[in-house]
């Protein structure tokens, strides 16, 4: 009588364990995040999808799910992740800002671009957005919108070389070589390596009649490897490309 009451009482703390000790739908998505962070993204998804299973009203298990197979580079998979998300919690602007990322990975602009907006709309005070909106408007060859979207950006944050680097590009398109040149500046002074800042930097102040200090910059880019300054000393400097 004594081993069948022992034998009960071990098969209640087994039946206990298995409920009690089923990992919540929170712990879930944080371990998932975590293997994201770590760049095991099937593993992630794995993990992430049993997170959906254990609570299916969770917006932030779908988004996080999206980020995992977005990470994967299956973008059509993400997408619909992030459906559910926003089905589920259209206040936050990050499923919005992650679905848009996504669509413009496809080429899918136009939804990118609405995207970013409704972000914006949400969190008006994210550099990335308007950073990576404007990037879709420079594809799309609507310069002034673009460079509205990176004065945004570098309101919000000062010292990022890529933003510099993306305006000032945005600016030689729109034959403001000033404000290029002052922009390439900064970046290879936030970022001394950037060997494509320094090969449009020596074409900015070829531009600007400084033939001397843009063959300086060119040969720099050329030494730091950028592929068509080589090409550009040849023809700029005239030197035979090394």
């Amino acid at each position: 009588m004594y081993i069948n009451v022992l034998k009960v009482s071990f098969l209640l703390l087994m039946l206990a364990c298995i409920f009690s000790c089923t990992p919540s739908s929170e712990e879930l998505i944080h371990e998932g995040k975590t293997l994201l962070d770590n760049g095991q993204h099937e593993r992630a998804v794995k993990v992430l999808e049993l997170a959906v299973k254990e609570n299916e009203k969770s917006s932030d298990a779908y988004n996080v799910l999206g980020v995992a197979y977005f990470e994967m580079k299956n973008f059509p998979e993400a997408i619909q992740q992030f459906d559910k998300s926003l089905a589920l919690d259209s206040t936050s602007y990050i499923p919005y800002y992650n679905r848009a990322n996504a669509n413009r990975e496809q080429g899918k602009f136009v939804e990118a671009l609405g995207d970013y907006s409704k972000a914006i709309n949400l969190k008006p005070n994210i550099k990335d957005i308007y950073l990576n909106r404007g990037v879709v408007f420079y594809t799309l060859e609507r310069y002034e919108q673009a460079l509205e979207d990176f004065n945004f950006a570098l309101q919000l944050d000062q010292n990022d070389a890529q933003t510099y680097f993306k305006r000032a590009k945005t600016a030689i398109m729109l034959d403001s070589m000033t404000l290029a040149k002052a922009d390439l500046e900064q970046t290879i002074a936030k970022q001394p390596d950037f060997a494509e800042a320094f090969y449009w930097l020596g074409l900015a102040e070829i531009t600007l009649e400084d033939q001397a200090q843009g063959c300086l910059y060119l040969k720099q880019a050329r030494q730091l490897g950028y592929k068509d300054a080589a090409t550009a000393v040849k023809q700029y400097c005239e030197e035979e490309a090394k």
